[in-house]
């Protein structure tokens, strides 16, 4: 459903860029920058405006350097460094100061570019695509717009390549400019409602469609059939996961499993709004559980997919005794083996709703 809220989002770019101007983004201070009091520069670019754009996910290392919520003890490795009360990436300096500064002059430079309409130069600062991409269209200039707000590259090139505009090997830059020239955006509220049509027909593409495109290619083999619509499966869960109806059931999947724990009296329940869904401590163990809606067998199969992706992203130098991926249906056949594969290889265990509030899986003591 395309959303219809243009003027409070339009109120609300307004009010961040009178926030957060130009001339204070040039004197920023780490602690503006990132802190744990929800008033911070990247507070409001991923969540206080979520309505002009969706940038969660991933780690907090997308803005570069964050301030940590979890102090505990962490391993300098892949590139990242920790101390009591930050975390970054080791390109950006060997100390928080001196990564600061570095960071601070890549967001002002997307800034300088945007407002430049050199937007061909943002594809190369060094900063993570969702969140520099953010920044350019929130300081680009609201009465002359190069930007539109929709990050995600296979969306906008599904509207490009369903519109003829789409070339092999185009940017994020030349996907932005050749939509924002071919449908004539000049206006926030253009943007906006454009944005809302592209990212309405991403979630709802025909997948059918599609796969009948591929069988019918007579240029691919077999195995390149196999992986082109395996591909475009995967896609689909993905997609679904941004739908309204995955998101309530994803909500009484999340209350149903709260019910659980708190039915085995497990205490110190944290609800992680950003990076996962649940952990908590029960018998001196540390857990933390990714919550995956599912409807059959197929839906599964992706989903544990994804949620390996997330509970190990999340968990990388962190001391979690136990992980968990928590289903709405109890998985069988060769799904059941992967899983079990995985708590006997890499301590992953699983659980499954029987009714709300119960759940069972290969995970005791939980």
């Amino acid at each position: 459903m395309i959303d219809n809220f243009v003027d409070e989002r339009i109120e609300k770019f307004n009010k961040f860029i009178n926030k957060w101007t130009v001339e204070k983004l040039k004197i920023i201070k780490l602690e503006e920058y990132t802190n744990s009091n929800y008033d911070s520069f990247v507070y409001d670019i991923e969540f206080d405006t979520l309505e002009l754009g969706d940038i969660r996910g991933n780690t907090a290392f997308k803005f570069g350097i964050y301030k940590r919520k979890d102090t505990s003890e962490q391993a300098n490795k892949m590139g990242r460094i920790y101390t009591d009360d930050y975390g970054w990436y080791k390109r950006y300096g060997s100390n928080e100061g001196i990564a600061f500064e570095n960071i601070k002059a890549a967001v002002n430079d997307v800034i300088s570019q945007v407002q430049s309409k050199n937007i061909k130069a943002i594809d190369k600062i060094d900063l993570a695509p969702l969140y520099k991409w953010k920044i350019a269209f929130l300081f680009q200039n609201k009465n002359n717009i190069a930007i539109i707000p929709i990050f995600t590259k296979n969306a906008m090139r599904l509207f490009l390549e369903k519109n003829g505009y789409y070339k092999a090997g185009m940017n994020m830059s030349d996907m932005q400019a050749s939509i924002v020239q071919s449908e004539r955006i000049s206006t926030l509220e253009d943007a906006f409602h454009l944005a809302d049509i592209i990212w309405d027909e991403y979630i709802n593409f025909n997948i059918l469609q599609e796969k009948e495109t591929i069988k019918n290619n007579k240029d691919l083999t077999a195995n390149q059939r196999t992986n082109a619509t395996s591909n475009l499966e995967y896609i689909e869960y993905e997609i679904k996961a941004q739908k309204v109806k995955y998101r309530n059931r994803h909500n009484s999947l999340e209350k149903s499993f709260k019910k659980f724990l708190e039915l085995i009296k497990v205490q110190d329940i944290e609800k992680d709004k950003t990076y996962i869904d649940f952990q908590f401590i029960q018998n001196n163990k540390q857990y933390i559980c990714e919550l995956k809606p599912t409807d059959d067998e197929k839906e599964i199969k992706y989903a544990v997919q994804g949620a390996i992706g997330q509970i190990l992203g999340y968990s990388y130098n962190k001391n979690y005794d136990e992980k968990i991926i928590v289903f709405q249906n109890k998985p069988s056949g060769e799904n059941l083996k992967f899983l079990n594969y995985l708590k006997s290889q890499h301590q992953i265990s699983y659980l499954y709703e029987t009714k709300e509030g119960y759940f069972e899986g290969n995970i005791l003591n939980c």
